[in-house]
């Protein structure tokens, strides 16, 4: 009985360390199952943040570099230049044009400011994931606070034109520059829900 009892004991002692190594080989696995996701969220958010900068710097670029263009654009818009060329629509907005020849230019460098603080608060938020992706000492949650921050930014520039272009009736005669600045606030906010569904994966690693 005695030595029946010492055996089995000795089993159980024998068994102990062999449940604690496959405690910690899944413990282990589920770890670095963990990591692989915050890694891919890493990654793909870094991807976001850097295209949308890179984006909206060739933006910037375009609108330095040919003002004329988009000056006349601008101006055709703040003028209501179209509807006042077919008064069959839009006639009863007209007293909002203003038909001065410096709103435009004015108009074009201020849009240009927006664009080149949105690059770089977007690229900032893009470095700071970076690094937390490889480590260094910064924190996520203040990477996913410039994220918030670059994307409300980028948001808040296209429901500015939105806003501006919707007084000045730009839907009756410039329709497809309505739809290019409502496919990038979709954009825009897509990426805040994506941020958003992807931070708690990112509080671990804090």
């Amino acid at each position: 009985m005695s030595s029946n009892l010492t055996s089995s004991l000795g089993v159980k002692e024998a068994e102990r360390p062999g449940d604690d190594v496959q405690r910690r080989g899944r413990t282990d696995a589920v770890r670095a199952a963990a990591v692989r996701r915050v890694s891919h969220h890493l990654v793909g958010r870094t991807v976001l943040l850097g295209g949308l900068s890179l984006w909206i710097s060739i933006a910037v670029l375009n609108n330095a570099t040919d003002r004329t263009t988009n000056s006349f654009y601008l101006s055709q818009m703040t003028s209501m230049a179209a509807i006042h060329s077919d008064t069959s629509s839009g006639s009863g907005l007209l007293w909002r044009a203003i038909d001065l020849p410096w709103v435009g230019p004015a108009l074009l460098y201020f849009v240009i400011v927006l664009q080149l603080c949105t690059a770089v608060l977007l690229l900032r938020a893009a470095v700071l994931h970076l690094q937390v992706l490889f480590g260094r000492k910064v924190s996520s949650d203040v990477a996913n606070q410039a994220a918030t921050i670059a994307l409300s930014a980028f948001v808040g520039i296209w429901l500015f034109f939105m806003t501006g272009g919707f007084w000045f009736g730009y839907w009756l005669h410039m329709g497809a520059f309505q739809q290019v600045h409502m496919t990038l606030l979709i954009i825009g906010i897509s990426s805040l829900i994506y941020l958003a569904s992807t931070e708690p994966y990112l509080r671990n690693i804090s």
